[in-house]
């Protein structure tokens, strides 16, 4: 048998060095208990424990100050989630398959894409700098898919946007707050003076939805039907 060597208790270096380590780890676990919430509040309203992932939206109001804002918000604009909210709604309840949708495509981690992220739809161009580093060699088309959705919205031409309309095979294009922040006003007012190529299907607190109609598609569509008080006949 052999004796077993006595350890020496800890000197006062040891245990400096045992008291830094211990403090170092408790406070990278405080750090997110601490930070998470803060974090947190400093985005989005209370709210209740939920599984409903839209539930802010009914509360939210998102601020984009971003620079490229069109001349209309030089100062950024302040864009209602509720709004979006409803409309979302909506198209999840009264839009069957997988039409596309056209909507605004702003700058990464911004409001842009809500439509298609919440309803599954496809979008003309989701977040672009994901698309152009995950598809390198594809950069280009996508950023010429960037320079259409802003052609789609800002041309005051019926016909031409059309064409592009028609290229994407888009069947919905979305107006709310994003896009009148974004794009030109004359051009989005396009929409509505062409009854006969955008027909509005819902127009509820700001945001109106048009259903594209090019000539392949003016017999025999499908009509979504809106809630009552939100269908425009």
């Amino acid at each position: 048998m052999f004796d077993r060597e006595r350890r020496k208790p800890l000197g006062l270096f040891q245990w400096g060095w045992v008291s830094a380590t211990a403090a170092l780890m408790l406070a990278v676990l405080a750090y997110p208990l601490g930070a998470v919430p803060a974090r947190v509040a400093d985005r989005f309203a209370p709210l209740p424990p939920t599984l409903d992932g839209m539930a802010y939206m009914k509360t939210a109001t998102v601020q984009d100050a971003s620079s490229e804002v069109t001349p209309a918000n030089p100062g950024g604009a302040t864009l209602r989630a509720y709004a979006d909210y409803l409309a979302i709604r909506w198209m999840l309840q009264n839009i069957d398959g997988t039409p596309v949708v056209l909507e605004a495509s702003v700058p990464e981690y911004r409001w842009g894409s809500r439509v298609s992220k919440y309803t599954g739809l496809p979008a003309v161009l989701g977040w672009r700098w994901h698309q152009a580093q995950q598809r390198g060699p594809y950069a280009p088309q996508v950023d010429a898919r960037l320079r259409d959705v802003q052609s789609m919205f800002n041309t005051t031409n019926s016909d031409a946007a059309q064409v592009l309309l028609s290229r994407y095979h888009v069947r919905y294009v979305y107006v709310g707050d994003l896009e009148r922040a974004y794009y030109a006003s004359a051009g989005i007012a396009k929409f509505g003076s062409a009854p006969t190529l955008f027909r509005p299907v819902y127009d509820v607190d700001g945001v109106i939805i048009y259903e594209f109609l090019p000539e392949a598609a003016r017999q025999g569509r499908t009509q979504a039907v809106a809630p009552e008080g939100s269908m425009i006949q």
